[in-house]
């Protein structure tokens, strides 16, 4: 794509603006914990929902659904607010399509406040976000719609938790916006259920847009099972025990009983 001067320098600007390491896959995040296959566990120590996110999104960027991600992350100032959420999907959108990169740039050299935490979120959200989807829509039409992926969304209240249910409400506008349809079909949040977002799950005017898991309810005694054989095959494999002892090691009643 050529970019004008002018559009060049705005992009630069959205780039340092948005907070890179809240990307997914930012070496920020290194190391990148994931689940084992077909689970819901992960091999890390201290691994949970974050995991479970990074999977996700692996999954979905594969399949090309993936529109944008956000890891909330109270140890770093750009990822422990709201304030540059809207941003980093703006940046992530536009490197996916030329498309929604000139419309980004146009929105941003029309009106240049818009990189500022001052600027309404919500005139962010149309001219950086739901625009550029818009311009896009015919790329995700056939798989079915797009998906944005919000993580520890509990870590993002450093200046405090009264922003919580505007900002769950303002990112329901993707889903809601009937007139022009945009090609948003989930947006997965995890967090610790604080009361602010427990309040609005259970608000009756979002039924049929919102759907809350509680991973305490996963029974997980399939995962931890097959945990259990992944990480006793490595040792089989690493320590060379083929000699001493035959497969399966250890038999399935002693992973059973480790399993209980």
């Amino acid at each position: 794509m050529n970019l004008n001067t002018s559009n060049h320098e705005d992009w630069k600007n959205l780039a340092r603006e948005c907070a890179q390491g809240a990307i997914y896959d930012s070496s920020e995040r290194l190391p990148h914990s994931k689940c084992l296959p077909n689970t819901r566990v992960s091999s890390e120590s201290g691994s949970g929902k974050s995991t479970i996110m990074h999977t996700l999104a692996d999954e979905l960027r594969q399949e090309g659904t993936l529109a944008g991600t956000f890891f909330f992350s109270r140890k770093h100032t750009k990822r422990s607010t709201f304030e540059r959420v809207i941003l980093t999907f703006a940046y992530q959108l536009g490197l996916q399509h030329h498309f929604a990169q000139e419309v980004i740039m146009k929105a941003i050299h029309d009106d240049p406040a818009l990189l500022s935490s001052e600027k309404s979120p919500r005139d962010q959200l149309e001219k950086l976000v739901i625009e550029p989807l818009r311009a896009m829509a015919h790329i995700w039409k056939d798989k079915g719609g797009a998906s944005l992926i919000l993580d520890a969304l509990d870590e993002g209240t450093s200046d405090g938790t009264h922003h919580i249910v505007s900002f769950i409400r303002l990112l329901l506008l993707l889903i809601r916006d009937d007139p022009l349809p945009i090609p948003v079909q989930n947006i997965f949040i995890s967090s610790r259920l604080w009361s602010e977002i427990r309040s609005i799950m259970h608000d009756s005017s979002h039924q049929g847009l919102v759907r809350t898991v509680l991973l305490e309810q996963y029974d997980s005694q399939e995962d931890v099972h097959i945990y259990f054989q992944e990480r006793f095959r490595r040792i089989y494999e690493v320590h060379e025990l083929s000699w001493l002892v035959d497969q399966p090691w250890p038999s399935d009643d002693v992973v059973a009983m480790l399993r209980e």
